[in-house]
């Protein structure tokens, strides 16, 4: 069984937008789009910003949960926002056993590791990440499964993450004349 673990897809868009050239971000987003579709089971970790996830990916959240669940794989959708922030109104938690609300994404990762146990794959996907690892909500994901998973099941952040290099790599502001732009400000 492979499990995607989809960290705050809210800032892929809305974070990304600001700071990665768009180009860069059609993509990643097409990337996660594929993650998604070649996933038996899945686990979103919403956060800040989820609330502006376009209505296209939020059918094929829905779609790829409606059959893992039918077909008994993992998938939930649960709150765990490292910025504190509740879940917006309307928000559609999905339990996986493990609860819906947590206090930042490791907590949830945490949480749901224990159902991960019987994974041959898991892949982390989302926003943020480094290709070290040492940087990142979605690193921080990796790393709290880490901890928790034994060594026979494979874990490994998905080459679709929106990589915080990107900033300087693909940045948003590389088009602007010479002395113009912003300060990149917090990522998650």
């Amino acid at each position: 069984m492979k499990v995607l673990v989809l960290v705050h897809p809210g800032s892929v868009f809305v974070s990304g937008s600001a700071e990665v050239a768009d180009w860069k971000l059609a993509e990643v987003i097409g990337g996660i789009f594929e993650d998604i579709e070649a996933a038996d089971g899945l686990i979103v970790i919403d956060g800040a910003f989820s609330e502006r996830v376009p209505s296209g990916l939020t059918r094929a959240i829905a779609a790829k949960l409606e059959s893992a669940a039918a077909s008994s794989m993992l998938a939930a959708r649960v709150w765990g926002c490292d910025s504190g922030e509740a879940p917006y109104p309307g928000w559609e938690g999905r339990g996986g056993g493990f609860g819906l609300q947590h206090a930042d994404q490791e907590a949830a990762a945490l949480a749901a590791a224990g159902k991960l146990l019987d994974a041959q794959e898991v892949i982390v996907s989302g926003a943020w990440a480094t290709r070290d690892g040492s940087s990142g909500c979605a690193s921080s994901v990796l790393t709290a499964l880490q901890a928790e998973l034994p060594s026979g099941v494979t874990l490994r952040l998905s080459g679709n993450c929106l990589f915080e290099e990107y900033i300087e790599e693909f940045s948003v502001f590389d088009e602007l004349p010479e002395g113009e732009g912003a300060d990149h400000g917090g990522l998650c």
